[in-house]
């Protein structure tokens, strides 16, 4: 726990050293999401000139034949898990995740694809028809948007090195909307049968894409969020005016960001879309309403306000928002808003505010869903200014993508995970989930031979209703037994996100949850304090957080 960090003296911390300081403690003591964590024990060797082939080939194993085979790895490709195995009829399959340059396996979301592989291997991996056991591999490429804007061939090659070289039906695709067009476009025009499930958001018009159902994804659309949005600077509003009789009309700014790089950036444009506009001329029911009147009203009236942290440094937007002296700041972007740093120009938005503040009841923050994984630096900004208020945690409150009611499984997971990796971060399950139900497809459509993309969307369909079965190493021989190919079986695989809620297009449908911070003095944000269905808030605030909001 950190106490005693510094007296905030005008703008700024008095002394630059002991706020470098408390930084560097911070980030030691929290364990920020951005940090990529040492593997602990794992074979250094890698597979040596093997083959690489569809479900159900008939090519030699990595390391077990004299016959060359092509190399699994390449640049863009670097890791393959496991990296040693003696089965020359193992099951492929291909994925992306955020990779470190020089040591890729140094990876949280790695390390989370790894462990649902390896529970299914400890189990002998998939059997097929006549009861053989086939090793399940998995090759991850990189997906790296800088690498991918300066090199326009990097995607597609390891596309191609995942289709053509590998052979693989399935891919587990971390990569952004236009990106996952891209590619299911790019395997459509070379005859190849893909499905892809995206462990990530989608957006409109990925929904929309006609993929014959051969693209999915784990989490569901920005607009599903809007209404908690509306609902929450709603609640918000009531709370300041029950708190502080003399205020007049509300002002309210919104931070978003121009820049095509920034992490979600087509997700959250999207969501302001569904917050601040009109669609096709037709009324919009998420648009903000503040101050009794609608969002015109207030942009009319100079009440309303938005801010592009593309067009200066966030430490100059967080200055022009404090001199505007907003009660409500709303985040649609991501680490430009939370970023805290030791140096003046080089913080973020929310903390220039903050370490700028004289009236300290303002402004609230509503934070976006990719500010819900920067809780490390939102933590440093609370503990700063709580010296000087101590109530400043009331102001910082966000809207994520619910998770299960029932954590049992997502904690159950998480301890696996731990212990093989003690470091491991928390918030990948949706890296989690998508290994099981692409393995169970991968099944139910038989692993004698060649699986299909048309074989996958069948086996994925066949995980949506049903008895239900749980995700994790204890089941797999019970669902082995209930989805066996070429039976008309079906099953409900409640994951540690919950329950299979995809809809037609293939596109989960999200749930919002309310997070928030319980005291000035939390390490980490209550992340489902409530959430909102039917209009309703549901959950105990009270307890979860605090009361009287």
């Amino acid at each position: 726990m950190l106490t005693g960090l510094a007296v905030i003296r005008g703008s700024r911390f008095a002394d630059r050293t002991l706020r470098r300081w408390v930084l560097m403690t911070g980030a030691m003591l929290v364990g920020g999401c951005a940090l990529f964590y040492p593997i602990g024990e794992k074979v250094d060797s890698e597979p040596e000139a093997g083959t690489a082939g569809a479900a159900g080939s008939d090519h030699p194993a990595c390391g077990t034949s004299d016959k060359p085979c092509p190399a699994l790895q390449t640049a863009e490709c670097p890791v393959v898990y496991p990296s040693m195995w003696n089965d020359p009829h193992a099951v492929f399959l291909g994925a992306y995740a955020a990779l470190v340059p020089d040591k890729p396996e140094n990876s949280d979301l790695v390390w989370t694809y790894e462990l649902a592989v390896k529970e299914f291997n400890d189990q002998g991996g998939l059997p097929d028809t006549n009861g053989m056991r086939h090793t399940l591999v998995m090759v991850i490429c990189n997906n790296d948007a800088k690498l991918a804007a300066t090199d326009l061939g990097f995607l597609s090659r390891s596309l191609d090195h995942l289709t053509d070289v590998v052979g693989v039906a399935a891919i587990v695709a971390d990569l952004p909307p236009k990106d996952l067009i891209g590619a299911f476009k790019r395997t459509q025009g070379k005859g190849k049968d893909v499905f892809f499930l995206s462990p990530g958001p989608a957006n409109n018009e990925l929904a929309g894409l006609m993929d014959d159902g051969r693209v999915w994804s784990m989490l569901g659309l920005p607009v599903d969020l809007a209404p908690a949005y509306k609902a929450l600077l709603k609640r918000i509003e009531t709370y300041i005016r029950s708190i502080d009789r003399e205020v007049g009309m509300l002002r309210v700014a919104l931070v978003k960001s121009s820049d095509p790089n920034e992490p979600r950036h087509e997700q959250l444009g999207e969501l302001i879309d569904a917050l601040t506009r009109t669609t096709d001329g037709s009324p919009n029911p998420n648009v903000l309403e503040f101050n009794s009147t609608n969002l015109a009203a207030n942009l009319d009236a100079d009440y309303y306000r938005e801010y592009d942290v593309a067009r200066a440094s966030p430490a100059a937007i967080g200055d022009e928002i404090r001199r505007w002296q907003p009660h409500v700041v709303i985040s649609m972007t991501g680490p430009a808003f939370t970023h805290f740093a030791p140096i003046a120009e080089e913080d973020g938005v929310a903390d220039t505010i903050e370490s700028g503040a004289t009236d300290w009841r303002y402004p609230f923050f509503m934070l976006s869903p990719v500010n819900a994984s920067a809780w490390p630096d939102i933590v440093q900004t609370i503990k700063s200014v709580s010296q000087k208020y101590a109530d400043v945690h009331r102001r910082f409150l966000g809207i994520d993508v619910a998770t299960a009611d029932d954590p049992t499984l997502y904690y159950d997971y998480l301890n696996h995970l731990r212990t093989l990796h003690p470091d491991a971060r928390e918030g990948t399950e949706n890296y989690y989930d998508p290994i099981y139900y692409m393995a169970y497809a991968m099944y139910h459509a038989g692993v004698d031979g060649p699986v299909s993309g048309e074989g996958m969307l069948a086996g994925m369909l066949a995980t949506l209703a049903g008895v239900r079965y749980d995700v994790g190493p204890r089941p797999i021989p019970k669902v082995f037994e209930a989805l066996q190919p070429g039976k008309q079986a079906s099953i409900k695989l409640v994951g540690t996100m919950g329950e299979p809620n995809f809809d037609r297009t293939g596109t989960r449908v999200n749930r919002a949850a309310l997070y928030c911070f319980a005291s000035s003095m939390s390490q980490t944000p209550t992340q489902q304090a409530q959430v909102y269905e039917g209009e309703n808030w549901v959950g105990d605030f009270k307890s979860n957080c605090y009361p009287e909001f």
